[in-house]
């Protein structure tokens, strides 16, 4: 089934949030781009422990920064009861957008517009292949916004590129199992990416605790933080190393 099949069957399911920034357009979606790169399956460590954590909560909440996945969606509603908020960022990541230098406010604002769910309202988020495309005020903005939705021992998995392509466009992920993600690398007119490493996204997301650290065979960094509770507010700062 495509992943526009599997929409239009959970159209009723999937809550979508957010206007973006006013005169954007609202690029294609997913099926209409240009696959750069076949799919590949992938391992991965964060999926499994997630699913663990959403097990313990009662009518849990995911939030999802990237496009709608319809996999994913119907992996989180029909198999583990959660609600799934959509936040498209991508919505508003054009080429030019990198360009305007907005102020510190109209960040704010475009990401209230987006990303507005209340504090500690949210079990999980996830954010893959998005912060890569963000400038560093945005990127650090983004992460205060999570880590004040995020419910204590709530979770983040995160997913960017650890090194540069001259390709512009962006990857989707798919779940498959606990244990394996099917990527996809859309050709689009998106922001060109920029290269992160493991240590300047640790420090974007100061407020929240690593847990594990993962390379995958693409390149690409996976990385699992959790809000560690009102009690113990102080996060780990040690660096993990990758595992592969």
């Amino acid at each position: 089934m495509t992943g526009g099949a599997r929409l239009s069957g959970l159209s009723g399911v999937v809550t979508r949030f957010g206007g973006g920034r006013s005169g954007r357009r609202e690029p294609s979606s997913p099926a209409d781009d240009v696959l750069s790169v076949p799919e590949r399956l992938v391992p991965t460590r964060a999926i499994g422990i997630l699913v663990d954590v959403l097990r313990t909560r009662q009518s849990p909440v995911v939030l999802d920064l990237g496009r709608v996945v319809g996999g994913n969606v119907a992996f989180f509603t029909s198999e583990l009861g959660c609600k799934v908020v959509v936040a498209d960022l991508y919505a508003d990541l054009g080429p030019g957008a990198a360009d305007e230098r907005p102020s510190e406010e109209e960040i704010g604002a475009w990401l209230t517009a987006r990303v507005g769910q209340a504090a500690e309202s949210v079990d999980a988020v996830l954010c893959w292949d998005v912060l890569e495309h963000l400038t560093v005020t945005e990127a650090r903005l983004l992460a205060s916004r999570i880590t004040a939705m995020l419910r204590p021992h709530g979770v983040l998995v995160l997913g960017f590129s650890g090194e540069w392509r001259a390709e512009c466009g962006y990857a989707t992920y798919e779940i498959v199992d606990r244990e394996r993600l099917r990527r996809q690398f859309h050709s689009s007119p998106s922001r060109q990416a920029r290269v992160l490493t493991s240590r300047e996204v640790m420090e974007t997301f100061r407020g929240l605790a690593v847990v594990d650290t993962f390379l995958l065979a693409t390149r690409a960094y996976e990385m699992l933080f959790r809000k560690p509770s009102q009690a113990n507010r102080q996060p780990t700062s040690m660096a993990l190393p990758a595992r592969r």
